[in-house]
């Protein structure tokens, strides 16, 4: 497996997904209450140390034969990575000055990122597939 899949299918790996999750929660929920360093030390440094940790020592080939990994292979774009990395900002901004509509628009960016690939219509989606 190549270094840029290895960066691709880490992303879907079990263990990531669940420290982002977390990190991201406690870190929101840290700049709510105007903890900005512990917030945003949450925000960049779990997340990191768990990509190096699933880069260093998982097994990323059988994700990348899922079903989640041939989607993430097809949707999951550079610019799909960027809107996820700008919508936790925005997510993030929200919070700290305390935006409920900025906060939503936020999730609603990653939320996009991730399902893109649902939302495009069917025939579209089988001409991507027979390209790649």
């Amino acid at each position: 497996m190549t270094k840029d899949e290895r960066a691709l299918y880490h992303q879907i790996h079990p263990a990531k997904l669940a420290v982002d999750a977390a990190a991201g929660v406690s870190a929101v929920l840290a700049l709510s209450q105007g903890w900005f360093v512990s917030g945003v030390a949450v925000a960049v440094a779990v997340p990191a140390a768990a990509s190096f940790a699933v880069l260093q020592r998982a097994d990323l080939e059988r994700l990348k034969h899922s079903r989640f990994g041939a989607y993430v292979r097809k949707f999951m774009t550079p610019a799909a990575q960027f809107q996820r990395i700008a919508g936790f900002g925005v997510l993030s901004a929200a919070a700290w000055v305390h935006s409920y509509l900025l906060g939503v628009f936020g999730a609603a960016l990653i939320i996009h990122a991730w399902t893109q690939g649902l939302l495009i219509p069917r025939d579209l989606r089988k001409q991507i597939s027979s390209r790649s």
